[in-house]
């Protein structure tokens, strides 16, 4: 696909943020071999997946900065104009993948899942009627901008900071307390004064335990257009 000069589509600078993080010179433990115990080799594993984990968030959290903190943000009309698209557009929700309207992976407007009130899955008609012509058109970032934020992303090689000990324990016992509860007040409650950073890490750590905290998506409701 061909790109205006002077601009990078977001899912591209997605997939290279997601690339540098996997990347990152955080060589998984070493293997404690064939003969380990099961202990051991469980403990393993786990430290491998935390990495992984960690790496996600790192990524999803440097795009939605570079984002919050562009100039400009583009979106690609089908007749090749860039015109400008307003901040709320581009609201992030907890620096997960999906934002209210755009899934930075995929990039486009209305990429993100919509549910109604009954949690069911909007279709296309009712993203047609809210977002116009404009609908999956691609988001781009200003070039200039992406290739800055990357080169000061590149030249910081500090490791994410770690969440307090026992912070995944509280939040797996406060979900068994009531499973209702939502995440805001999880880290209102838990980890007011801890970066948010620290705080997704522990999250996804409890989130190994009961799946269920990532399957209790963030509800949009479909309105239509003023």
């Amino acid at each position: 696909m061909l790109f205006v000069k002077g601009w990078v589509p977001l899912a591209d600078f997605t997939r290279i943020v997601f690339d540098h993080f996997r990347d990152k010179s955080r060589q998984p433990p070493p293997h404690p071999g064939r003969d380990a115990s099961e202990d051991k080799l469980n403990a393993y594993r786990d430290e491998c997946m935390r990495t992984a984990f960690e790496a996600e968030i790192e990524a999803r959290f440097a795009v939605w900065h570079c984002i919050h903190a562009a100039p400009r943000i583009g979106v690609l009309c089908a007749s090749g104009r860039v015109v400008d698209a307003g901040a709320s557009l581009m609201e992030s929700v907890d620096y997960e993948m999906e934002g209210a309207h755009v899934h930075i992976w995929t990039g486009t407007v209305g990429s993100a899942s919509w549910m109604d009130d009954s949690g069911h899955v909007s279709n296309n008609e009712d993203k047609k009627l809210y977002y116009g012509p404009f609908l999956y058109c691609p988001v781009l970032l200003p070039e200039q901008h992406a290739r800055d934020f990357f080169a000061e992303l590149s030249a910081d090689s500090s490791s994410p900071p770690r969440p307090p000990e026992h912070l995944a324990d509280q939040i797996v016992a406060a979900f068994d307390l009531d499973p209702t509860v939502r995440k805001s007040d999880l880290r209102r409650q838990l980890a007011a004064h801890e970066k948010q950073i620290s705080f997704e890490v522990a999250y996804q750590e409890a989130a190994r335990k009961r799946p269920e905290l990532n399957k209790r998506g963030p509800k949009r409701r479909i309105d239509g257009p003023n």
